[in-house]
């Protein structure tokens, strides 16, 4: 991950986090069971509060690739690690 000036960055707000749109596909209080697709029941990234406790997680595993897991699907453009990047790194604004 490069390094963020908070200073000078435009800061998006958690709504503004484009990459939560694809997380959500698996990560979400909407879904359950299989349509989970192994995402553990109590990370739901449609809630402020968890995916703000859980943006070093969420920033490493993004990061390395590991998130979205390759077989799902599922991809995050390099526009969206930089908001999702940007947003963890300068305070997780709601």
């Amino acid at each position: 991950m490069p390094e963020i000036d908070c200073e000078n960055e435009t800061v998006p707000s958690f709504a503004q986090v484009r990459a939560f749109n694809v997380c959500t596909n698996c990560h979400s209080s909407a879904k359950e069971g299989l349509e989970r697709n192994g995402a553990p029941p109590s990370l739901n990234f449609d809630v402020y509060a968890i995916a703000a406790d859980a943006a070093p997680r969420i920033v490493n595993q993004v990061s390395m690739g590991t998130m979205p897991p390759p077989p799902s699907g599922f991809t995050v453009t390099a526009e969206e690690k930089d908001e999702l990047f940007v947003w963890a790194e300068c305070g997780t604004p709601e």
